[in-house]
This record gives C-alpha cells, sequence and structure tokens, in this order.
C-alpha cells in the first residue's frame, strides 16, 4: 500500500456532511432558538467534552439522530460528563454495575471532584478506579512496598504515658481508684467493741468520751434480747453480730431452715421492744476463716447467697424493726480473685456495706499499712457498685510494730476526710494476744492519746456527737486529751487465754 505523503499529495478524506457545527478550535456558540430549551445542557456537555479529551472527536461522525440519542442517556444518567469520563478509562459499566467492588464502583468514585477522588493531576478515586482527572495525571499504583502501609488501629499498643485499661494483661490489673470524697458533715456513728478488759462505761469514764454505739456479738443458738435492750436502755445503738458456730461448713443447713427457730425467738423479743437495732449475719464471709466462709469447703458462694436471704428473710417475718448490714473481709481468702460484688445477694437483703480493717503489721507483714491502702480495692469497687450506707465493721492495729499510735491518728484522718462514705465506725478493742497472737486493744497511753484526739477531730468535722459536755476542753487548751495516770493504772489487767476463748473469735 503506497503512502499518500509520498506523492506529495494531500491524503483524501471522507466527505462530511454539513451539520452547522462550528471547528473544532473555536468556542461552541449557541443552539438555535427553538433548540435551546432541548439542546442546551447537552451542547454544554458537549463543549466540555471537546476541550477535556481528544477522544471526543469521535461524536463528529455520529448522525444527528445518534447524538440526540446520547444527549438522552446522558440526561437520565445526570448529564454529568465527570462520570462518563470516569467511566471511560475504567472497566465496562455492566461488569463494575454486578459485581461488588468491580471497576464500576471504583470508575464512579475516580475523577472529578467528589470526596478522595483527583483533582488536577489524575489521582485516582477512593475505591481505586482508572479514571482520568482533570489534567489527565498519573493513574493510582497499589502500595507494594513503596511507602509506609496503613496500620488499623486493632491491636495497637497505647502510649507509653497511658496506663493500661482495667482487666488485666502483662502489667496487671488497673489499680482502683478510690471516688473523690465527699461532704465531710454526715451523721456520724462511732461504736466499739471494748472486750472483757473494760466495759463500755468504764471506757468512757477513763476516755472522757461517749460512744454512740456498742458493737456485740452472740452465737445464734444463745440469742439474748436482755443485753441488747441494756444498751439500748443506755441511749446507745447496736450493732449485732450473729455468730454461726458450727463444726465445718454450714451455708447449706443455714440455707434449709437449720436455724430458724433460734431466728423467730429472737426476732419476736425485738417486735416486743420496738426499737430498732443494726443485723450482721455471717459476717466476713468472702474469707475461709468462718464455717460460714464461701471458701471454707464444703461451702460455695451460691450456698451463702441463699442461707443470707434466709436469715433475712426469717427475720423480716417476725415483725421486728432490722436494719441489715452485709460485712465484708478488706480482702478475700487467700488466692481468690472475685469481684467482691459476686457476694452481693441484692439490694431486697441488704441495708449497709460493711467491712472488716486491721493493721497486721509484725503478724503477716513487716511495716504499718495505712487504712486507705487496705481498703481501696474494696471501697473503690462497692463506691461504683452499690448506692448503701457504708461502715467500719471492726477497725484495730497491733502493737508489734513502731507507730501503732500514728496508724491510729491517720486512720481517723482518713475516714474524716478521705473515705467520707463511711457514716459508722467500729473499733475492736479485744486483745487476744494468747490466741491468735493480736493485741487489738489500747495498750499504751499514746495509743489511748491517739484514739481520743482522732475520735474528738472526727466527730467535730462531721458534726455528730463526740463528748460529755462537761468535760469539752477550753478555748486554747491542747486538742491531744492525755488521759489521766490513775485511770490507766485502775485498768483491770489483759484477759486470759480462756478468758479470751469465750469472747468472739
Amino acid at each position: 500500500m503506497l503512502d499518500d505523503g509520498s506523492l506529495g499529495m494531500e491524503p483524501e478524506l471522507p466527505e462530511v456532511p454539513d451539520r452547522g457545527l462550528p471547528p473544532l478550535d473555536k468556542a461552541v456558540g449557541p443552539a438555535p432558538a427553538d433548540e435551546a430549551a432541548s439542546e442546551e445542557a447537552a451542547e454544554a456537555a458537549d463543549a466540555d467534552i471537546d476541550s477535556a479529551d481528544e477522544d471526543d472527536a469521535e461524536d463528529l461522525e455520529l448522525t444527528s439522530e445518534e447524538r440526540e440519542l446520547r444527549r438522552k442517556r446522558r440526561k437520565r444518567g445526570g448529564g454529568k460528563k465527570k462520570k462518563r469520563r470516569a467511566r471511560k478509562g475504567g472497566k465496562k459499566r455492566g461488569k463494575g454495575r454486578r459485581k461488588k467492588g468491580g471497576g464500576g464502583k471504583k470508575r464512579r468514585n475516580g475523577g472529578g471532584k467528589k470526596k478522595h477522588a483527583g483533582k488536577k493531576g489524575g489521582k485516582k478515586g477512593r475505591r481505586g478506579g482508572k479514571g482520568k482527572g482533570r489534567g489527565g495525571g498519573p493513574k493510582h499504583k497499589p502500595n507494594k512496598g513503596g511507602g509506609p502501609k496503613h496500620k488499623p488501629n486493632k491491636g495497637r499498643k497505647p502510649r507509653k504515658d497511658t496506663k493500661p485499661h482495667g482487666g488485666g494483661g502483662k502489667k496487671g490489673p488497673k489499680e482502683p481508684v478510690p471516688p473523690p470524697p465527699g461532704s465531710v458533715k454526715r451523721n456520724s456513728r462511732v461504736g466499739v467493741l471494748s472486750g472483757p478488759r473494760m466495759s463500755v462505761q468504764q471506757r468512757e469514764k477513763a476516755y472522757k468520751v461517749r460512744f454512740d454505739s456498742e458493737l456485740m456479738y452472740q452465737s445464734v443458738t444463745d440469742l439474748d434480747w436482755g443485753k441488747v435492750k441494756a444498751v439500748l436502755d443506755d441511749k446507745k445503738g447496736v450493732d449485732f453480730v450473729m455468730e454461726f458456730g458450727d463444726e465445718g461448713s454450714n451455708l447449706r443447713s443455714i440455707a434449709q431452715g437449720a436455724y430458724d427457730h433460734y431466728l423467730q425467738t429472737f426476732g419476736k423479743a425485738a417486735k416486743k421492744d420496738g426499737r430498732t437495732i443494726n443485723v450482721r449475719p455471717l459476717h466476713e464471709m468472702n474469707g475461709e476463716w468462718y464455717p460460714w466462709c464461701v471458701f471454707t469447703p464444703g461451702n460455695s458462694l451460691s450456698d451463702f447467697k441463699n442461707a443470707f436471704k434466709r436469715v433475712v428473710s426469717v427475720l423480716k417475718s417476725t415483725g421486728g424493726n432490722f436494719k441489715f448490714q452485709l460485712s465484708y473481709a478488706a480482702q478475700n481468702a487467700s488466692g481468690h480473685k472475685n469481684p467482691f460484688m459476686d457476694f452481693y445477694p441484692g439490694d431486697a437483703y441488704v441495708d449497709a456495706v460493711c467491712v472488716s480493717a486491721y493493721n497486721l503489721c509484725g503478724a503477716t507483714y513487716d511495716e504499718n499499712k495505712p487504712l486507705a491502702e487496705s481498703l481501696l480495692p474494696w471501697y473503690a469497687e462497692m463506691s461504683r457498685s452499690v448506692n448503701k450506707p457504708f461502715c467500719i465493721a471492726e477497725m484495730s492495729s497491733t502493737g508489734f510494730c513502731n507507730g501503732k499510735d500514728q496508724w491510729i491518728k491517720d486512720s481517723w484522718k482518713t475516714l474524716t476526710y478521705q473515705y467520707t462514705k463511711f457514716n459508722n465506725i467500729n473499733w475492736f478493742f479485744q486483745n487476744k494476744v494468747d490466741l491468735l497472737g493480736r493485741d487489738w486493744d489500747l495498750n499504751s497511753r499514746a495509743d489511748v492519746n491517739a484514739f481520743v484526739s482522732g475520735f474528738r477531730m472526727f466527730k467535730s468535722a462531721t458534726g455528730g456527737r463526740r463528748l460529755f459536755a462537761d468535760i469539752e476542753p477550753a478555748e486554747g487548751e491542747e486538742a491531744d486529751f492525755e488521759v489521766a495516770e490513775d485511770a490507766l493504772l485502775a485498768l483491770p489487767a489483759p484477759a486470759t487465754a480462756a478468758e479470751e476463748a469465750q469472747q468472739h473469735l
């Protein structure tokens, strides 16, 4: 085949019918007036086509009927050249629509001014279409080692300046955080278990204080309302601890009603009296040292809940005026990680939540452990879990390490200004040196002075009753109360092991 250029002649072009179109290098003029309404959008789109993409020259080969058909198709698709241009460089339209994630959907997101689409320079659309941008720039190439890949947030390690969220991990569980202190002012109450060494009245006289309540312990098989009545007659409240002292585990027998008769007799006496007391059944149930503890072999968590509900239900049925305390140890028995709320039997059976808090320095560990530290896990969990009054069921410190008096002072400050949910405080003053190796009582002048000064501060700050009116310190008098020497010398000798064995264990 000969090259027409070799003959020095212009190649002969096919004759194109004159349809009144302007030259390609000139702007498109307005359409005739009678076609302006129908052809305006198509003419504007054609102008955009001609100026942006040389491939559209094929439009000139179309007849007027074909051009009209194309115009109608564009109009149904929104009349936008941008969409057609994005499709033009991709796969077939039908295939892209049928296959999810295929070329069709990608092309619809490619090109133009849509989000993630390329502007001038021809960047690829969000889903990887092949459409060109307005400037015909480079197509998108998948990231194959050419730069940093996007890493999803899932599984990322936290920044070094953040703490892991609670629930374990290599670094262990998140440290509990106590709630912010509430109002220091509250309806406070301070009680005591005085033990065999001194009666409550003797302590009040020696220390020149007035206790609000008395902590009492009785065996469920020997319940005596008469002793409760004597305390109530002295204008004091009663926190009454029922002990179910069987041999071995006994929660199932309690739940099955083995002690109902004793409970009913006590409840009827309480109803006849009419006054209200706090009742604390199955205390320190999260331990393993009592027959009713959950972790005593033979007992279970469900056994405890059933037994607690049984005791409460029987006492309520008698019509006595009781408020029921659910009393924990500050820590579970060794090796058990149950949340404290696992032991909670339900709001209908609980009027207050309590906890025992002891400093066991010299008996279990070598340094004094602050009350705030001992109580923190329990206090933090229960504060966010229940809306009940809080009480200290029992508290004291050994004296085997130096600083028992300072521990007492610091504990009063913690209860006054930091752990303000506690409004009922019970101190346990009974030595058990021979029996358990614990010297819980106030055994020195320093111990007594620390207790009395802290008692005075707590009552003054919280607004509760604190001291006898006739022994209030005068203005400017030293706040620390020095107990009289003769009062200490007159104290009875410490109880023997046999006497202690008859008391609360």
